[in-house]
């Protein structure tokens, strides 16, 4: 490939790589974040409303790779061209190009992440509400063990009340499985759990040796 060429695909790849980049600013930043400093919670729950806009900035900023990396690799090859036998310039210029690249891809990753990352753990109060169900409708008379629990985290809570509602879907003699739903202040899903519990005889209280 001529230098022209090169360089005409060069600068098609910069502006291309411009636009690219451009567009995911209004995406991203429309709201302002959050000033820094403030507590964790607030910029959780603007991680989390903002959820879709970073997905889109994030493709935008995916497909911003490929013309990137276009632009170095004509870069580098102008640089070799140039310099003596031996030079060291385009080894470093292609190794900090291809690092910036690989901090902006865990950027990427990380304000992708963020708003599941900050979603509550609620496994374990999920569960103690599906048991509760179960105990009631076991009666005092038997007890009641979990054996399979699947928790679908759907929207960050990180304020407010959050109120969980559990549906019993099939309640039999010794397996019974309950829907939980929780939701929070606004009714907006937060997360969705099926519980399964397993009925058994309640144990004797006596001492040792019977």
């Amino acid at each position: 490939m001529d230098e022209r060429r090169s360089n005409r695909i060069a600068g098609w790849s910069g502006i291309v790589f411009s636009i690219l980049s451009l567009a995911v600013l209004p995406v991203v930043i429309s709201p302002a974040p959050p000033a820094v400093g403030v507590p964790g919670a607030e910029v959780a729950a603007w991680f989390d409303a903002h959820r879709t806009g970073f997905l889109i900035g994030n493709y935008l900023g995916i497909l911003a790779f490929v013309p990137g990396f276009v632009q170095l690799a004509v870069l580098v090859a102008s640089i070799r061209k140039a310099e003596p036998e031996g030079g060291w310039l385009a080894y470093l210029v292609f190794g900090s190009g291809t690092f910036a690249y690989a901090v902006f891809a865990c950027s990427l990753c990380v304000f992708q992440a963020l708003p599941f990352l900050v979603a509550p753990h609620l496994h374990l109060s999920i569960e103690a509400i599906g048991s509760l169900a179960a105990a009631v409708w076991a009666g005092p008379e038997r007890q009641v063990v979990g054996i399979e629990l699947n928790v679908s985290y759907l929207r960050a809570a990180t304020s407010g009340t959050v109120t969980a509602v559990c549906t019993p879907v099939r309640r039999g003699r010794t397996l019974s499985t309950y829907l939980i739903e929780i939701r929070d202040d606004q009714d907006r899903p937060t997360a969705s759990a099926r519980l399964t519990t397993m009925t058994l005889p309640q144990r004797e209280q006596g001492g040792f040796g019977g």
